[in-house]
């Protein structure tokens, strides 16, 4: 979702001449260097937003002032929503990545022991 990403990659990869699994391991480093300046980035961003509006919430309510809170209220609210769906993302990846626990085996042990357990 951020534009830079594109930009990033292509600069890491491009700035090392190591074996293979040397450059996958210097790119592994670099995105996680960037994302998080990223993330601090975003959460100084919605700090910001939040105080500006705040403020402005405070103050004096004249017609400029009103846009700015619709203004600043609309950033916010699109930053949260890349918030959001950030972590939706990032809840689908380990849903992938771990799959459903829920196996035919389990199934299984479980039906037989609620068979032996039960009492007629």
């Amino acid at each position: 979702m951020e534009e830079s990403f594109e930009e990033v990659l292509k600069g890491i990869w491009e700035s090392s001449s190591e074996p293979l699994m040397e450059r996958l391991k210097i790119l592994q480093n670099g995105l996680e260097e960037w994302a998080g300046v990223i993330r601090r980035k975003k959460w100084e961003l919605k700090r910001k937003l939040s105080q500006e509006l705040e403020s402005l919430l405070l103050g004096e309510r004249d017609d400029e002032t009103l846009a700015r809170i619709i203004d600043t209220k609309i950033h916010l609210n699109m930053e949260i929503e890349k918030d959001e769906v950030y972590w939706e993302q990032r809840a689908r990846v380990n849903w992938l990545k771990y799959g459903d626990k829920n196996t035919a085996f389990f199934h299984k042990s479980a039906t037989t022991r609620r068979r032996a357990n039960f009492i007629t």
